[in-house]
């Protein structure tokens, strides 16, 4: 067997607009004009609490957050078209454990993974509170060959800490430049099965 680990937003799931949308809900209720989603964006990728951090007055930080959460809970954004069909391909292959690992609190994610009917595909599924925030490694632990599929530069930190490669994408929060050191990058969800495979493959 063989673990291929996913990041959640921004690599499976289509996630900017509902994040922009609940973090502005979130500041207008703490009197917080709204922020564009190009500045979102560039604050996504290390978490819910890194985000209002980066986006907040330390004053109202642990409030908002609450508030953010709530919002981002309600919410149900959209697959990137193709990922259905990459983890149908995927787990056909009869050989490869599939895990999400993301930087959203567990249970969040536990739920959204049911929510958008990707449950069936992941045999585990791990998000902060059983484990530290990427960039620490520990979540991406584990005893097989492993490939880590990520859109931003703390999954590749995340990845290279780990020891293992990654497969980069170009269609989430980060632009081509700003992947610099992934193994491999990738500009749809298409190229994605062929990267990973091919990873796995040399390190046989």
């Amino acid at each position: 067997m063989q673990t291929i680990f996913f990041d959640l937003d921004g690599t499976l799931v289509d996630s900017l607009a509902s994040i922009a949308t609940a973090l502005n809900a979130s500041r207008l209720v703490f009197g917080l004009d709204p922020l564009p989603d190009a500045e979102v964006c560039r604050c996504v990728g290390w978490g819910a609490k890194a985000l209002v951090e980066r986006t907040a007055p330390a004053a109202v930080q642990e409030q908002l957050l609450a508030h953010y959460l709530a919002e981002l809970h309600a919410a149900t954004p959209a697959l990137f078209p193709g990922v259905v069909e990459l983890l149908d391909a995927l787990r056909a292959a009869g050989r490869n454990r599939l895990v999400v690992a993301s930087n959203k609190p567990e249970d969040t994610l536990q739920q959204l993974v049911v929510k958008l009917g990707l449950a069936q595909y992941f045999d585990e599924v791990r998000g902060v509170g059983a484990f530290q925030p990427k960039p620490n490694p520990a979540i991406l632990a584990c005893e097989q060959r492993a490939v880590l599929v990520g859109d931003s530069e703390v999954d590749v930190q995340t990845a290279i800490a780990a020891g293992i490669p990654v497969v980069a994408v170009t269609y989430g929060f980060r632009t081509r430049a700003e992947l610099v050191g992934a193994t491999i990058i990738v500009d749809s969800v298409a190229e994605i099965r062929e990267a990973v495979e091919r990873l796995l493959g040399e390190e046989e």
